[in-house]
């Protein structure tokens, strides 16, 4: 006569996303086990947090490493399992003379540039004081463009601009001073996530990837070549810092 104590094996009973939820919460007891998790940043852009990673409790300690590895594939890195939302990055924008030639209109133009990167979305707050615009001579272009600032790269994101230059997501504040403005990014080719994640996993952001502002004035100076009227190169940075 059969036990009425007897369980059915596992995976008979078992929903099917009820394995996932275990290691979740496995991952957690381990983690609490091992020390305190650090405390969770909200996101300072107003963002709502995603959660379409299939469980950030189970990178806290090396089973929920281990078992994060295989959600992810074979092919991820340390990096990327340790990865934590937001990541932020500063930009300090000045004239480049090794790259753009020089100008008055660039020696007089500042600005200073934080990107807030979460799984689906890059947003940018600015502040820039740029003396020479004007309606006939606007910010086109507001840009992070992979490379190192010496260097001129493609545009990995984009944050507003006008002909000659991609709109993106609208046309650039038409003022000399700028204060804390905020975009949302977006991209030319393939996903926002997918560049989120490049910038996001970079391992070295400070020679990878830099935040350029364009004007007409300097995009006629440069013939169309687009070189940018100021350039910064990003430095990760604490997302409680803006």
């Amino acid at each position: 006569r059969p036990s009425l104590l007897r369980r059915a094996p596992l995976g008979q009973v078992m929903a099917p996303g009820k394995p996932l939820v275990l290691l979740c919460f496995w991952g957690l007891l381990t983690a609490h086990a091992a020390a305190p998790p650090p405390a969770m940043q909200e996101p300072s852009f107003g963002e709502e947090q995603e959660d379409d990673e299939p469980c950030l409790l189970m990178q806290s300690s090396s089973f929920g490493r281990a078992t994060a590895g295989k959600l992810l594939g074979a092919n991820a890195s340390a990096d990327q399992l340790n990865w934590r939302f937001p990541v932020c990055f500063r930009a300090v924008l000045a004239a480049n003379p090794s790259t753009v030639p020089l100008s008055l209109e660039a020696a007089g133009s500042h600005a200073v540039a934080w990107l807030e990167v979460t799984k689906k979305h890059v947003h940018m707050s600015i502040d820039w004081a740029l003396p020479e615009v004007s309606i006939v001579n606007p910010v086109i272009g507001v840009h992070v463009h992979k490379a190192d600032s010496d260097k001129d790269g493609p545009i990995v994101v984009g944050f507003c601009g006008q002909a000659p230059q991609p709109r993106f997501t609208g046309r650039c504040p038409l003022s000399k001073i700028v204060l804390r403005h905020r975009f949302r990014g977006a991209v030319l080719e393939g996903t926002l996530k997918e560049a989120a994640h490049e910038l996001a996993w970079s391992k070295d952001p400070q020679n990878s990837f830099y935040v350029q502002v364009h004007t007409r004035s300097s995009f006629m100076r440069t013939r169309g070549e687009a070189l940018g009227l100021i350039r910064g190169q990003l430095q990760r940075t604490k997302c409680s810092s803006r």
